[in-house]
């Protein structure tokens, strides 16, 4: 981005009010947007909902958009658009059963498909509409926007995405590896794990960990080797600042809950 580029603060702020204007006017509660490749009158979204709803490129960069943005400013509003928008966005795009084959938009009208609809989905060798590049390349990089590294005095790293994974913290000399429980009807909770290999030599990092905005602080937990870290606030990273080392274990719980949002429309 060229506020990158040039530092000039203009530029941050362009990008912010854009990420700001299409998440309070012109996005569907699945993070995407567009309805027909374009964006119309905002907060006029119920008229929108069709077929041809949600383009798949335009979240592609949306994402680009708003890991930048909270690269910028570390706010966590940034972080839980990226993963609505990756698991109902990018996830939904490729056909389970036939990997290889992608969909241009993502039905949005109640009762519509994804198979039945002015795209529909496409083939594996024939089909060459934009969102087959964008979308193979999205697939090539799901681990993109998990992890968020500082360096300085007291290295941090902001885990700001839960999907398994293993992540080689250098610069404090550990490892952190990311687990998660699987989702049961049972248990109305969604479970991370963090586990720490290595030894810091002596060095203080902080660890900083997302609690969504979606979970409830009535239940909530973070729990570091058993030990229990007190309330945790949705919306916020919990920051923790130690001597990390071999063993070390912090665990998360996050309820869930149904719940439902607005369209986004003022009429």
């Amino acid at each position: 981005m060229r506020y990158e580029v040039t530092g000039d603060a203009l530029y941050k702020q362009i990008a912010t009010s854009f990420m700001d204007m299409i998440n309070s006017s012109h996005s569907y509660a699945t993070g995407g947007t567009s309805a027909g490749e374009v964006w119309a009158d905002p907060k006029r979204l119920a008229a929108t909902l069709s077929t041809e709803n949600a383009e798949s490129c335009t979240t592609y960069n949306m994402l680009k958009v708003s890991r930048n943005l909270f690269r910028w400013t570390k706010e966590i509003a940034y972080a839980d658009y990226y993963e609505r928008a990756l698991i109902n966005g990018v996830l939904s795009i490729q056909r389970g059963t036939d990997p290889g084959v992608m969909i241009y938009m993502l039905p949005q009208a109640p009762g519509r498909s994804k198979a039945i609809s002015y795209h529909g989905w496409g083939t594996k060798y024939d089909s060459f509409w934009c969102c087959y590049g964008t979308g193979i390349e999205s697939f090539s990089k799901l681990g993109d926007s998990i992890y968020f590294e500082e360096k300085g005095d007291t290295p941090a790293l902001s885990i700001i995405q839960y999907i398994p994974s293993t992540f080689n913290w250098k610069t404090a000399g550990v490892t952190v590896t990311q687990q998660l429980e699987p989702l049961s009807s049972s248990d109305m909770n969604f479970r991370v794990s963090l586990s720490v290999s290595g030894k810091t030599n002596g060095q203080s990092a902080t660890l900083n960990v997302r609690i969504p905005t979606w979970t409830s602080a009535s239940g909530a937990k973070a729990i570091l080797n058993d030990k229990d870290l007190g309330s945790v606030t949705p919306g916020s990273l919990l920051s923790v600042t130690k001597q990390w080392n071999s063993n070390d274990h912090l665990s998360l719980q996050f309820p869930i809950a149904l719940r439902t949002e607005a369209i986004k429309d003022d009429q």
